[in-house]
């Protein structure tokens, strides 16, 4: 039993690093330490790949001398035969393996890390754009200064080129990590940071809030998303048009109910609605999804949100909408135009 137990031990052990690399299926996004797609992260990948590859010969010898050990105990001299004298191998071992290995590995271990250091400290190109990154409970607000666009939980950048995102806080810490962009990050309150991401291939990359800030922190999830240059330049376009008014009289009764019941909270660009509370929707039916990563911004799930977001993501600083059927619908096909 101990065998199989010892056997099970070994292969989620080799496991590990396959598993640290890997996509999880998520349509919107995967995310993965080992799969480094931008220039942080690859400096970061090589820093674990190179302390696994230190770890595992360290491992490897710790086995092999323990083997030897039993081997040698199994060979010992049996109890009226005289023992052999002490030849100061055992003091040997003591040098070499307390002191002379752990200084070794430390060094090396050390050197590893101050080389990350400072190539993270060094972006690989010159930042060209900056997007602002504010920290709410739970969700994300980005701004692009640059070209007065803001958004939420999803951010726009192109390929091959160098972000500078500045980092803030509106309430407690969070922590913004792109696991397969860039380095983790902390947020906080009064202090502004900043981070680089550069994107070498187009995709959808998953982000995570990585300090623990409150009930729902698990469900503060963000998007990156890398374009081509042209399609970026296509986004930023799109983002900076207002909404097209309501064209049929359900949108229209859809956007009073907005104004009488979410504006106080909500943005929409064109409208009366400038609400600083919760993320502005000037282009809520763009994103991919809602409730700070929850839920894909579908019908429904936009519905179900409105309706009772505490039965979805308890805690949220969202109140529920005291809207009859009739309303919902209406609230449903405005929403589903804001694009």
């Amino acid at each position: 039993m101990r065998r199989w137990a010892l056997a099970a031990l070994l292969l989620a052990l080799l496991a590990l690093p396959a598993a640290a690399g890997a996509h999880p299926g998520d349509p919107l996004g995967g995310h993965g330490t080992l799969n480094p797609q931008g220039a942080g992260a690859k400096v970061l990948g090589h820093e674990i790949r190179t302390l696994l590859i230190m770890g595992g010969a360290v491992y490897l010898l710790v086995v092999g001398l323990l083997a030897a050990i039993i081997v040698r105990q199994r060979r010992r001299p049996a109890t009226d035969e005289p023992l052999p004298e002490d030849d100061g191998s055992a003091r040997r071992w003591i040098w070499l393996g307390g002191l002379a290995l752990p200084l070794v590995v430390i060094s090396a271990v050390l050197a590893v890390s101050a080389g990350t250091l400072t190539a993270l400290g060094k972006p690989g190109r010159d930042p060209r754009r900056t997007i602002e990154a504010i920290g709410h409970r739970w969700w994300w607000e980005f701004r692009y200064p640059s070209d007065g666009i803001t958004t939420a939980n999803e951010i726009a950048v192109p390929v091959g080129e160098t972000i500078t995102v500045r980092l803030r806080t509106k309430d407690v810490i969070h922590s913004f990590w792109v696991p397969e962009l860039t380095r983790k990050v902390d947020m906080t309150p009064g202090k502004v940071s900043s981070v680089a991401i550069t994107a070498e291939r187009p995709g959808i990359f998953r982000g995570e809030c990585a300090e623990f800030c409150g009930l729902q922190h698990a469900r503060m999830t963000l998007r990156v998303l890398a374009l081509e240059p042209g399609e970026f330049e296509s986004w930023r376009r799109a983002q900076l048009r207002d909404p097209v008014p309501p064209a049929t009289p359900a949108a229209r009764a859809g956007q009073r109910v907005f104004l009488s019941t979410c504006a106080a909270c909500h943005t929409i660009e064109g409208t009366e609605a400038a609400g600083q509370v919760g993320p502005d929707l000037t282009h809520l039916a763009s994103r991919r999804t809602i409730a700070g990563g929850t839920l894909e911004n579908t019908r429904g799930n936009l519905g179900g949100w409105i309706s009772d977001p505490q039965a979805i993501k308890r805690g949220a600083q969202m109140p529920p909408a005291s809207l009859d059927g009739d309303e919902l619908q209406a609230l449903l096909d405005y929403l589903g135009t804001l694009k």
